[in-house]
This record gives C-alpha cells, structure tokens and sequence, in this order.
C-alpha cells in the first residue's frame, strides 16, 4: 500500500468579484510509498475540501489527471478545475484521493491537512476579466439581450459577417457575460430554435434574483464545459425544461429563481459530471405536473441548498405525477444532495404520484439534511423500482439525517 503526505506547502492566490469568491489554491504535497520511497511519474489525484479533520460534510472538490511527480514531489493549482467559493475565514480541512493504478480505484490519504485562514486582504482583492460583455436593458451595455450578447461572442445570427469574437472560448480564455439589472425578453441565440444556448467556457452572470429577471419561451442550453449561469429570475412559459444542463462537465446554476409552468423539468441535469446546482428557488405551479431536477446518471455532481416548491398554491389538488428531484430511473454515481427545502404534494398513486426525491438503486453518494413539508413520509424519499420507500439494509445511495413531512427524521437508508 502507498501513503502519503508528508510536507505541504499552501498558497491562495486568487479571488473574486463578491463576497463568496473564487480562488485558486498553490498546493505543494510529497507522496512516497509504505516504504518511504518517493513516487515518480503521472497520478491521478482527487481533491475534497471538508468543514471538518474528521467527518463532517466536504465543501468542494474536483480531480486532477495526469499529476507529475518527480522524487515525490507535485504541484497543483486547486481550483481551476471547478472554482472554490469559499471566504477561509474559518479552518477548512483538505482530503487527497490517489488514483496509483489508473483504474480507478481510489486511496483515500489521512490526515487531512488544515487549510488556515489567510490575510483577509487577499478576500477582498478582485480580478479583472480580459474577456467580458455587458448586458444592460438601456442600451448602456455591449448589447440589451442576453442572446444577443452570445451572438456577438460566437459570430452567428445577424453578427455572422462580423464574425466571432477573439480570443474564442476557452479553458484559458473564458468569457463572462455581466448581466446588470432590469427586465429581459430574451428571443433566443441563433438556431436556438427560441433557447438561450450558453457556449463551454462562458458564465452568465446576473446582478441578482432580486435585480435581474429574463423572460424566455424555451429557457436556457448549457453546453460543453464550463459554462455557469448565476444570479436570475427566470419565468418560462413552454411546459418544458427551463435549463437544460445534460452532459455537461464543470458546469454550474447557482442563485437563480425559477419560476415556470408544468416545468418538465425546471432543471435538468441527467449525466453530468463534476457540476453543481446550488442556491436556487425553484417555483413549479398550472394544471399538470410540475418537476423540479432531474439528475439521472450524473457523476460526481452537487445539488445542495436549494428550495423546491411543487406544491405551490395555483397547482390543482389532483396533480399527479410532479417531484422535486429525481434520477428518472437512472442511479446517480459519487453525488450529494444535501440540505435542500422540497414542498410537494402526493395525489395519485404509485408510479403516478407526486414525492420528493426519487432514487433508483445501485448508486453512489449521499442524501442528507433534507427537509420535506405537505407532504407525507413515505413518499418523501422513494425508490424509483416501487415508489415506496427505501429499504435501509440494501438500498444505495446513502440516506441520513433527512426532515420528513411529518417533522420526524426519515429512515436512514
């Protein structure tokens, strides 16, 4: 067996433009077999960043391929794989995977290693984008619509002979879209077919839920690798998805407020990987089903924070079929779905009837500090094989600690 880490050297570099920011973490580690001999050549390495030496629940995380080290020694910039948001004005604790083989199987290193607070300065310095549209209802910014602002980045629609904008997307060249406060009705980008089609390596970012709110008929596409949308309110009226995030790597919907009729569902994420939803309102109402996120087949992706209202007031007492999060019969591998608020209603039955969260077996991960209100306790948690409630002695992905509608802690599972 292989162990690591002796020495460490730590250094944050970067920051932000809010409170919580991104930053960037110079790590330095020393790896070395049981018996002390340094390790040479490429490793696969995952990182975690927890609240806790011991336990508690991780933060961040994101991985690493082809790591060199050379007599032991590596290097590696936390944080550009998946950004870290977090102030460090308190302990955080970081946790090394080691990949050894190539294959997969993962080594968890102990300790883990304090991650100390840092010179608050470095909290409140700011980064400048090189790459950065401006979107502002009044014509005071690059362009006054969302979609018109990517058409003008990718060169399409009626900015075709003007071509794209330089540098194109990338990992090492992404491109912000600030989108300042008023009212947006969005058309839609360029052969959207009326959606919003967001390009890998581009963030659209909005002054706030409470500042900026786009109307669509057909919502929003992320594409590609990382892209991010943060900081709406969204209103869609097409009965469909409002984001549509499948497939994507690193990418991200955080602090949003949904609002959509029969949202189906109002997000979804099926077979993502390393993504994250966090922080958002999401509001289902009208006459049939309202879904909240669908998350069949991701891989180590976040859905945390988030209030879920499916059981809004303009929905009819004989809605069916409606939920709150849901895998659709498709396990989800190494995610978390933690600490969000779901209301939801339970009329009809079996496969028909409205729950919670739904789960299919054979899963990896956790599901925990959930609460659930309206509803009732079976049907807070369900396997997606019965509709019934997990089996606690077989059933994967893990359960704890969840809030049940009754106000008495589930079943862990």
């Amino acid at each position: 067996m292989k162990k690591t880490i002796l020495t460490a050297a730590l250094l944050l570099l970067g920051v932000s433009l809010f409170a919580v920011v991104p930053i960037t973490i110079n790590y330095q580690g020393y790896l070395a077999d049981s018996g002390g001999v340094p390790v040479n050549g490429q490793k696969n390495l995952r990182f975690y960043i927890y609240d806790a030496p011991t336990g508690g629940n991780y933060k961040w995380s994101e991985t690493q391929s082809g790591v060199n080290i050379s007599e032991g020694i590596f290097n590696v910039i936390l944080g550009t794989v998946w950004p870290i948001k977090h102030s460090f004005h308190r302990e955080y604790y970081l946790e090394i995977h080691v990949d050894h083989t190539g294959t997969g199987s993962w080594q968890v290193m102990s300790p883990r290693h304090t991650l100390t607070s840092v010179p608050y300065a470095l909290a409140a310095k700011q980064v400048v984008y090189d790459n950065t549209l401006t979107v502002a209802p009044d014509g005071g910014g690059t362009t006054s619509t969302v979609s018109r602002a990517i058409d003008m980045l990718m060169g399409t629609g009626a900015f075709a002979l003007d071509g794209p904008l330089l540098p194109a997307p990338s990992n090492t060249t992404p491109w912000v879209i600030e989108v300042k406060g008023g009212y947006y009705h969005e058309p839609g980008t360029f052969g959207g077919a009326g959606r919003i089609v967001i390009p890998g390596y581009v963030t659209v970012r909005g002054a706030g839920y409470n500042a900026v709110k786009i109307r669509t008929s057909s919502g929003f596409q992320m594409t590609g690798t990382k892209s991010g949308m943060e900081g709406f309110t969204i209103t869609n009226t097409n009965y469909t998805e409002v984001i549509n995030m499948a497939a994507c790597i690193n990418c991200y919907v955080r602090d949003c407020l949904i609002e959509s009729v029969q949202p189906n569902p109002a997000i979804n994420m099926t077979n993502a990987v390393e993504s994250e939803i966090r922080g958002n309102r999401i509001i289902g109402y009208g006459s049939g089903s309202a879904r909240g996120i669908r998350i069949g087949g991701i891989n180590r992706c976040d859905i945390r924070d988030n209030y879920i209202d499916i059981n809004n007031p303009a929905l009819p007492s004989a809605n069916t079929g409606s939920y709150a999060i849901s895998d659709a019969g498709s396990a989800i591998i190494n995610s978390y779905i933690t600490n969000n608020t779901i209301r939801y209603n339970t009329s009809g039955s079996g496969a028909t009837a409205g729950y919670g969260i739904g789960l299919s077996s054979g899963g990896s991960g956790r599901v925990s500090s959930n609460i659930f209100h309206l509803g009732i306790a079976p049907k807070d948690i369900v396997d997606m094989s019965t509709y019934t409630a997990p089996a606690s002695t077989a059933f994967t992905p893990d359960g704890v600690n969840n809030q049940g509608s009754s106000g008495a802690l589930l079943s862990n599972f």
